[in-house]
């Protein structure tokens, strides 16, 4: 049996494992075989799954059998499509409603501002940075 250097043990047992929402929020370099098979899982459980181009699926699949054997996939080209691929693989219905509801609080704010509405109502100004609002937007906007 080989003896693992002390430095290297101690440093590999307390690195926290990341998890798919960490991994998407931050510029990582590296993507693990661990959070891209958890991620696959939940998206076959969610039916994201199947909403995703056979291109897609290919690449992301592909990814996961090169991180299995090498261990986490290291080439910022592969990185990038896969972290995108990811992005809407994890994206949730509280996600989407958000999405929709910042773009039309972008457009109201805008058509508001040229319009001069802000001069007698400064609290539509208020409302639209509100994120309860914002969420109130994109439940109702339209598809």
């Amino acid at each position: 049996m080989r003896s693992v250097p002390n430095s290297t043990a101690s440093s590999f047992m307390t690195r926290p494992r990341r998890s798919p929402s960490e991994t998407l929020s931050e510029g990582t370099s590296s993507i693990g075989f661990g959070i891209l098979s958890t991620l696959w899982r939940k998206s076959l459980r969610s039916g994201r799954w199947f909403l995703i181009g056979s291109a897609e699926k290919a690449l992301y699949r592909c990814a996961l059998w090169i991180a299995k054997v090498r261990g986490c996939i290291v080439n910022r080209g592969l990185v990038t499509q896969v972290l995108e691929i990811m992005r809407h693989l994890h994206g949730s219905i509280r996600s989407r409603i958000t999405a929709a509801g910042k773009e039309r609080a972008r457009l109201l704010l805008n058509y508001n501002n040229r319009g001069g509405v802000f001069d007698w109502a400064p609290q539509v100004r208020e409302w639209l940075h509100d994120a309860a609002y914002v969420f109130y937007l994109g439940v109702n906007s339209q598809p």
